[in-house]
């Protein structure tokens, strides 16, 4: 039950933005999903370090170099 409820906030938190007077940035919010389901075992940490696509990583990190705003 608890990734469930990580992600609908991880979603309802990107859909939002802001809490408070914080501006919260995508990236912060998915780090704290992941660490809250990390902290709470509902994955070990060899499994997702195993679950961890290089390729796809790769693809994210040209696609935000490329998609930046200067």
């Amino acid at each position: 039950m608890i990734p469930i409820i990580v992600v609908a906030l991880v979603f309802i938190l990107i859909i939002i933005r802001r809490v408070g007077k914080f501006r919260l940035q995508i990236w912060q919010i998915m780090l704290v999903g992941a660490l809250v389901v990390l902290a709470t075992l509902q994955i070990s940490p060899q499994n997702a370090l195993k679950a961890i696509n290089l390729d796809v990583m790769f693809f994210l990190f040209g696609m935000f170099i490329v998609g930046k705003r200067w």
